[in-house]
């Protein structure tokens, strides 16, 4: 008995493990998506920014993790987890109307017959096929439902098809998981440049003092010819503050404008110094 309990024990603690692993990967991949997006609308690579896995992640949890993404996986282990549950037993008779027993009695049903599985599978492929069929001809464009349709029809269709099928079927719908979720966090990275540009006024005032003149230009940046006798023999004003990294400062005009402007890339040194005061 105590053997079996340890081994019980370990395939519980082995199915976490591989649980926590699959999170933390997606995260890292949605905050990639997100930081990619981000970044990417100002012309910066993500790679020159040395992000690291742990940032991503907590890049990912901070700012894409959302209520939705949370429903999705309850909704993810319900559909995986149909054929060990059983929804007449959960659900007292009593305890709910008719109009939502009856639902959960043809679910049960559902679940109980193999054979109806795969055809609610196929129905849910036949679907998703007619989407992608719309989206390519510019009808509409539902990725999210398709991905949604695709995950849940190959679940259903390959539940009871054996061990190497139903692998297949998760496969599958981890993969369109996880497109969701890229696509889902590159919106919000998108969003959120918008959102930079359109507030650059009141971000990190960045003011370079320089001891050569530098090609600064752009809407809103001055340069001034500082006295002589001063250390320095120019400064820049109007930039504002996109991403400090270790010593190298990326800076936009103030009056930035995407498909027009430059970002700068400044590396404080000693014929450069770098002043960061509040945007107004």
């Amino acid at each position: 008995m105590a053997g079996e309990a340890r081994v019980g024990a370990e395939r519980v603690v082995g199915v976490i493990t591989a649980n926590i692993s699959l999170a933390v990967g997606a995260l890292f991949y949605m905050g990639w998506c997100y930081t990619n997006a981000v970044y990417g609308y100002f012309r910066v690579n993500p790679l020159d920014l040395e992000i690291g896995p742990t940032e991503y992640v907590l890049r990912s949890a901070g700012t894409v993790f959302s209520s939705a993404l949370v429903f999705g996986a309850v909704i993810w282990l319900v559909v995986t987890g149909l054929p060990q549950l059983r929804l007449t037993e959960l659900v007292p008779e009593r305890a709910v109307p008719g109009f939502v027993r009856r639902p959960l009695r043809r679910a049960a049903a559902l679940v109980g017959d193999p054979l109806g599985r795969q055809r609610a599978g196929l129905v849910l492929l036949l679907a998703a096929g007619v989407l992608v069929l719309l989206s390519v001809a510019r009808v509409t464009d539902s990725l999210y439902l398709t991905l949604a349709l695709t995950a849940a029809g190959a679940l259903l269709l390959t539940q009871s098809a054996g061990t190497g099928a139903y692998a297949v079927g998760l496969i599958t719908a981890a993969a369109c998981a996880l497109w969701a979720a890229g696509v889902y966090a590159k919106d919000k990275g998108t969003a959120e440049a918008h959102e930079i540009a359109r507030d650059l006024q009141t971000r990190t005032a960045v003011v370079v003092y320089t001891t050569k003149p530098l090609a600064l230009s752009g809407p809103g940046v001055t340069a001034e010819q500082l006295p002589k006798g001063n250390m320095y023999a120019q400064r820049y004003q109007g930039l504002r503050l996109l991403i400090g990294r270790a010593g190298r400062y990326y800076v936009l005009p103030v009056g930035w404008r995407p498909d027009v402007n430059a970002t700068y890339l400044l590396k404080e040194s000693d014929s450069m110094r770098i002043e960061l005061l509040p945007g107004s």
